[in-house]
């Protein structure tokens, strides 16, 4: 890992691989017009779970997930959980893939074979797994100021357009908050925040360490506020009952935009902005995939591994469900219970735990 990235870059990284699939899929939306409470609550407690991740890798500063769970747990065992992560870093990076393959179908290209589209999204993340993080930490520092500059954009045009409905957020102060509970967990707090479990890959590149808490706090703090401020935003558009019934309430929202019959239909920008975010998110889980099947079996030259891996999460992309509907409901209803809660919060933990009590009895 002779690569760095500077904490600039890795502040970046973080905010872009947290909106990512986040933005497209509202994942506040079953909470209603309150959507914007779930994501800050959810916010907190993945501010919180961050915390165990920056303290796991207090311990082995200069080690990937994949190595010290080795050292934590024993070897055997150390690679039966270093191997499960790779497998669930190669499966969100399929179910990325998926997603935005959809979108690209649904919005844009619709009479295009998917496998093409998708071929293309993982083509571009090949390339950049190939130069490198560093690479990829310059891109996303661009990357951030000009989509953001773009999604800011877009909701001034939407406020001189007058569509912002301050009525549609009223009462401000729930009644009823099972809906809001039931949205922070598992779904807000796992996706996108119980994520930055693949960055625990990723931190032993920053080149300053000592700077990883912070930063990842700041990063995780700015990217919930602006999936709550988004939440906002699409509610006070469109109203909850629309955003909770459109497939991709962010473009449909978009899609009112016009002003002067000059600047209207805004849904080709917002398509390109959200697709370039859901890149960068499919680059981490990528890199990580690359980077943790390299240590495991101790393989010097990771590019070696780059189109194998590339093609088996294009290939799986199809294969994780026979259609759109029904990948959307397996990432809803399964993946949370059965992969984010185990590999975010409980092995992480429990490893924790473990690493605390050895290194208790060292000193």
């Amino acid at each position: 890992m002779k690569e760095k990235i500077n904490t600039i870059q890795f502040f970046c990284l973080i905010v872009l691989f947290e909106i990512g699939s986040a933005l497209l899929l509202e994942v506040g939306r079953p909470a209603g017009k309150y959507g914007w409470i779930a994501l800050m609550a959810a916010g907190l407690l993945g501010c919180l779970l961050y915390l165990v991740y920056t303290k796991l890798h207090t311990y082995y500063p200069s080690l990937p997930l994949t190595q010290y769970t080795q050292l934590i747990w024993g070897k055997h065992i150390g690679i039966i959980i270093s191997f499960l992560y790779v497998l669930y870093f190669m499966y969100m990076a399929a179910r990325i893939l998926r997603d935005f393959t959809a979108l690209l179908l649904i919005m844009a290209y619709r009479n295009t074979s998917p496998v093409i589209l998708a071929a293309l999204m993982m083509g571009v993340c090949m390339y950049g797994i190939k130069q490198g993080i560093q690479t990829i930490g310059r891109v996303a520092l661009a990357g951030f100021v000009l989509l953001f500059s773009i999604l800011f954009l877009i909701i001034i045009f939407q406020w001189i357009n007058g569509l912002l409905e301050v009525d549609n957020v009223r009462p401000i102060i729930p009644r009823d908050w099972s809906p809001i509970l039931h949205t922070i967990f598992p779904t807000a707090l796992t996706i996108p925040f119980g994520e930055m479990i693949a960055f625990l890959m990723i931190f032993p590149v920053l080149d300053q360490k000592s700077k990883v808490k912070k930063i990842g706090l700041y990063a995780i703090i700015a990217s919930c506020l602006y999936l709550a401020f988004s939440s906002i935003v699409n509610i006070m558009i469109l109203n909850e009952d629309i955003v909770e019934s459109s497939i991709f309430p962010l473009l449909s929202a978009a899609s009112l935009v016009d002003i002067a019959h000059f600047i209207t239909r805004l849904e080709a920008l917002v398509v390109i902005t959200l697709v370039t975010l859901g890149i960068f998110k499919l680059l981490v889980f990528f890199y990580c995939t690359v980077i943790g099947i390299a240590d495991i079996l101790q393989i010097k030259n990771q590019n070696k591994l780059i189109l194998p891996i590339g093609l088996l999460i294009l290939t799986l992309s199809f294969a994780i469900a026979p259609n759109y509907i029904e990948h959307i409901y397996i990432g809803v209803h399964k993946v949370p219970y059965y992969l984010h809660i185990p590999l975010q919060i409980v092995v992480p933990i429990l490893l924790l735990l473990t690493a605390f009590i050895k290194n208790r009895k060292k000193t």
